[in-house]
């Protein structure tokens, strides 16, 4: 009839809770930074699959993480692990996935450089998916845009004063994930020239001899004047 017992105390530590919020997609070369909702977490582990991603800092709750370029024509999906460990030496682990959409490739063709005033229509040759496009130029002094906001839009120089005149073209184009691309192509308006001539003597009684003086001007620096 002889017996014994014992009691001990075992304590249970609650989890932490590995929780975090991200888009579910993004563009090429943007960066996120997650929203830190973990709960009862001391340590931190980010990992990242496939590789690609780069993080500033793995070992804290909400760090940034940028993306690569993709203009491949189709998404990329990555998967964003976080392992969280307690003060007392528990884990817990959340993995997520996020998009990295391709972005859309912006190009156009221009006519040849010409003399002014003239109109020109350059042509987005652009891929992506439903894509709006956005035209700017610089300078823009004297240069009149129609139909910005449309692949074909029509600039309208007028003619240089004096010189050649170097106008940087820029087209941006927009797809519907807010994804976009931009491409800038120079184009030289030339100004008109300026055909003159002085007569030695305007106003005689013959017989004489007239000789003619060419005061042309191409208005091009460093091109001398054609004569015909």
């Amino acid at each position: 009839g002889c017996a014994d017992s014992i009691s001990k105390n075992l304590v249970v530590h609650p989890l932490p809770v590995a929780d975090f919020i991200i888009p579910a997609f993004v563009c090429p070369t943007d960066s996120i930074q997650p929203q830190d909702n973990n709960i009862n977490a001391i340590s931190y582990s980010w990992t990242a699959s496939p590789a690609g991603l780069t993080f500033n800092d793995t070992a804290i709750p909400q760090p940034y993480i940028y993306f690569p370029d993709n203009q491949s024509g189709t998404y990329q999906d990555y998967q964003l692990q976080l392992v969280v460990q307690s003060l007392n030496g528990c884990y817990d682990t959340l993995a997520q996935n996020i998009r990295l959409n391709s972005r859309p490739v912006a190009d156009f063709t221009m006519p040849v450089n010409a003399c002014g005033p003239l109109s020109v229509q350059p042509v987005s040759t652009s891929t992506g998916t439903n894509l709006s496009y956005s035209w700017n130029i610089s300078p823009g002094t004297g240069v009149t845009i129609s139909g910005g906001s449309t692949p074909m839009p029509t600039f309208d120089f007028v003619s240089p004063a004096q010189d050649s005149l170097v106008y940087r073209i820029n087209l941006l184009v927009t797809d519907t994930a807010g994804c976009l691309d931009s491409i800038t192509k120079n184009f030289t308006v030339y100004p008109k020239p300026y055909a003159g001539f002085v007569p030695s003597n305007p106003d005689s009684c013959g017989p004489l001899t007239v000789t003619f003086t060419n005061v042309s001007a191409s208005h091009i620096t460093g091109q001398e004047n054609s004569r015909q």
